[in-house]
């Protein structure tokens, strides 16, 4: 989330202890996707299903109005279109985050992974007015609309399970949705991160990017548009861990706590199976 909305790696955060139990960026001085739009005259609003997202905590920082915490992702819809009718004189963020597909699973279902599909299907089913609403005739010319995930989930894969406790594909592959008014549907196979989403949305309103963001816009994208981004594709953990993507293929992964290296090829082997880093010497020193 700090990634999404400051567009920083984990590391380069200030995390400080406070009245939660897990360390927060409350005096983290980064500008937020919230406040460098609110200097622009943009107003924005947030319904997250969490407390992470609220002005204490440093994440809800620039929001023009306070985050009201909503729990339910058919009630936070409905709340961003109650608020999105009203309008905003300047243009109008809003930002929410849903909680049901999250541990633990209480979904319909007789394992872990299918309560967790069916939690998944509870929100795609709960997003529809929100589509409704980005297709509505008086909006349809005004409305984007961005849906993504800040993390995958593990049931088994690499010994792990949940999320938070490794860099490998199945928490760090994560769906990305961006409806843009009168652009036709159409897919990308661009290697985009969290970082980017953040100067993306600032693109959309026509404000520029500060330099303390890692991302790029990958609005021309969207558009159809052929483009190249230049930042390394980079993946962090509050764990010691960090990775590397090279021409989304190669990947490096470095466990400083347990002082492992690992590297994969994940054209050949996108479940992460086969360590060449013992194989291919050159080429993890290159990546390290």
């Amino acid at each position: 989330l700090s990634a999404l909305m400051m567009g920083k790696y984990y590391s380069q955060v200030v995390w400080t202890y406070g009245k939660a139990k897990q360390p927060k960026p409350y005096t983290d001085p980064s500008p937020t996707i919230a406040g460098l739009l609110a200097e622009a005259g943009v107003a924005s609003a947030a319904y997250p299903a969490l407390g992470q997202i609220s002005e204490e905590y440093g994440l809800g920082r620039g929001f023009t109005e306070p985050a009201k915490r909503t729990n339910g992702a058919a009630k936070i819809v409905s709340a961003i279109v109650e608020r999105v009718r009203k309008g905003a004189p300047q243009g109008l963020f809003v930002y929410s985050h849903m909680m049901e597909p999250h541990h633990p699973y209480r979904g319909p279902g007789s394992t872990d992974l299918e309560r967790y599909e069916s939690e998944v299907a509870a929100v795609d089913r709960a997003l529809g007015p929100l589509l409704d609403l980005a297709l509505d005739s008086e909006l349809a010319s005004r409305i984007a609309l961005v849906v993504s995930a800040d993390h995958g989930e593990a049931f088994g894969e690499h010994a792990s399970t949940q999320h938070g406790t490794t860099l490998y594909e199945e928490l760090m592959r994560v769906p990305l949705f961006v409806h843009l008014p009168g652009q036709a549907p159409g897919t990308s196979s661009a290697a985009v991160s969290l970082v980017d989403v953040g100067p993306t949305i600032l693109d959309m309103f026509g404000v520029a990017t500060p330099s303390s963001f890692m991302g790029e816009s990958f609005l021309p994208v969207v558009r159809g548009e052929q483009l190249t981004l230049t930042r390394p594709l980079i993946l962090e953990s509050g764990r010691k861990m960090r990775a590397l993507i090279v021409d989304d293929r190669w990947k490096y992964i470095r466990d400083d706590r347990h002082g492992t290296t690992e590297l994969f090829d994940l054209t050949r082997d996108p479940l992460e199976l086969e360590d060449l880093h013992a194989t291919l010497p050159e080429r993890t020193a290159e990546m390290a």
